[in-house]
């Protein structure tokens, strides 16, 4: 995944897990500025449903059992032991955008390891084992001035369900969490001459980390993620100790940025020193400018 963003603190905390999927046609009864969408006829409610995480959630990295390559596009990864908090939630999209005013109703999520909640608010689970779980949720929910075909209506969507697959992992899972730049002198502060970056790797995983690199290089223009061959000798290392789950460490990587290089892309990456398999595949890599 690649996330741009200004040079500065980057915080990675909330996702929204969600799959956006284009509503075509759908059933629905209209009358008097009022809108009802249901499931009957061809499943239109089931587009409108999401899933909310607040907390360390990160999207999958990737590898899927077999028989799960629909969960493609709604699967996502958290760690053992790991307190997350869930809602549902209606997603704006297709016949119905600016939804406002939301109200649910007969929430139902099963966390599919035996946990089942009708709650209507956030809620919180974790995951006591690891492995991939199943994670069903359903619900009813009214809405007001939303846009639809042209106009404003309040409405109603009945039986929305999705379901979703969540890889609970007991593994380290390193992600960068922030990086800020530093000056040598106040010339170069004034000048936006950036003498060194100051970078903080957390381990969000369930297992401790093995020591590892950092990397940093100018990128090639239009090319994400290779190196700028005439800036080359800019690209620079530094390595990560060992980080226990929850730890985290800031590290100096002394690249300069000239301000006459500044409008150009960097590129952050989290590098295996042993090819180790410990890196968080949604928080590895960044580009700033």
């Amino acid at each position: 995944m690649n996330v741009k963003s200004k040079l500065g603190i980057i915080s990675i905390l909330i996702f929204s897990l969600l799959c956006s999927l284009t509503v075509s046609t759908a059933y629905v009864n209209i009358g008097n500025h009022s809108v009802t969408i249901s499931n009957t006829g061809d499943n239109s409610s089931n587009a409108y449903a999401q899933l909310n995480g607040d907390g360390i959630i990160y999207p999958g990295d990737g590898k899927l059992p077999k028989n799960y390559e629909k969960y493609r596009n709604s699967t996502f990864q958290v760690s053992t032991g790991s307190k997350i908090k869930y809602k549902t939630s209606v997603i704006s999209q297709g016949l119905l955008t600016n939804i406002t005013g939301v109200k649910i109703k007969n929430s139902y999520i099963n966390f599919g390891d035996g946990t089942k909640t009708t709650s209507n608010v956030w809620v919180v689970h974790t995951y006591k084992k690891s492995g991939w779980y199943k994670i069903l949720i359903s619900f009813n929910a009214t809405f007001k001035n939303a846009s639809f075909m042209g106009g404003k209506v309040n409405g109603t969507i009945l039986g929305a369900t999705k379901e979703y697959l969540v890889h609970v992992s007991t593994k380290p899972q390193l992600a960068l969490n922030q990086i800020s730049c530093g000056y040598n002198s106040f010339k170069n502060y004034k000048n936006k001459n950036v003498d060194y970056l100051m970078v903080k790797v957390a381990n969000v995983g369930s297992a401790a980390s093995k020591s590892t690199q950092i990397k940093i290089w100018y990128e090639q223009p239009n090319k994400i993620g290779a190196v700028y061959s005439k800036l080359k000798s800019y690209t620079k290392s530094a390595t990560i100790k060992a980080l226990k789950p929850g730890e985290s460490t800031t590290v100096q990587i002394k690249f300069s940025i000239p301000h006459k290089y500044a409008k150009l892309w960097k590129d952050v990456l989290l590098d295996s020193l042993n090819k180790l398999n410990q890196f968080n595949k949604g928080a590895t890599f960044y580009r700033l400018n």
